[in-house]
């Protein structure tokens, strides 16, 4: 933890995305998932801390904003989850308000608000994946604003998170469809026999 925060400031998310690992993944309890999560989140919070005051002193977090603080999040969310789903149109720096921001920001709330009314019947991998995605894009999201408010280098550790979900998901449905010809066989050799 104490490397990756030192090699780049956004890996504060890295205690959230721990948790949701251990948690969901492991199948740990909330507790073991906190309390081994602890350590680094101590390291986090003192490295944003330190980022958000050296960012401060240099005039590196512009508090004017092209729209409302939970219109710019969510349309900031709104924004990646896009290139994160189809990763077209990409640039090194984009633009400094969102595209189509309220829309964006109300789709995200309403996703969001689905994901909550329909928590409880989600897989253990889609719980990890929204809430290590989300958390990942935390520090890059414009909660506090950052100079260049969007690039696609910014969703790296966002996509990262992604890998053991859609590796898990893949191996799940590689292992269903290897099975399906055995059950194909079966079914035929019971209708044979009758």
């Amino acid at each position: 933890a104490l490397a990756a925060l030192l090699a780049k400031s956004a890996t504060v998310c890295l205690p959230l995305v721990m948790i949701a690992w251990l948690r969901w993944l492991r199948g740990a309890t909330w507790r073991v998932a906190l309390t081994r999560a602890l350590p680094a989140a101590i390291l986090s919070a003192a490295i944003a801390i330190l980022v958000a005051t050296v960012w401060s002193a240099h005039a590196m977090i512009p508090w004017a904003r092209p729209d409302a603080a939970p219109i710019d999040v969510a349309a900031t969310i709104a924004t990646y989850g896009a290139r994160t789903l189809v990763p077209i149109d990409l640039a090194p720096i984009y633009p400094a308000a969102a595209p189509h921001a309220l829309v964006g920001a109300i789709i995200v709330g309403l996703g969001l608000v689905a994901a909550a009314v329909t928590w409880r019947r989600w897989p253990a991998l889609a719980r990890y994946a929204l809430v290590a995605w989300l958390a990942a894009l935390a520090p890059v999201a414009n909660l506090v604003p950052v100079w260049f408010r969007f690039a696609d280098r910014y969703a790296f550790l966002a996509l990262f998170t992604l890998i053991a979900p859609l590796a898990l998901g893949f191996a799940a449905v590689a292992h269903r469809l290897a099975r399906t010809p055995a059950r194909l066989a079966t079914g035929a050799l019971a209708l044979g026999r009758d």
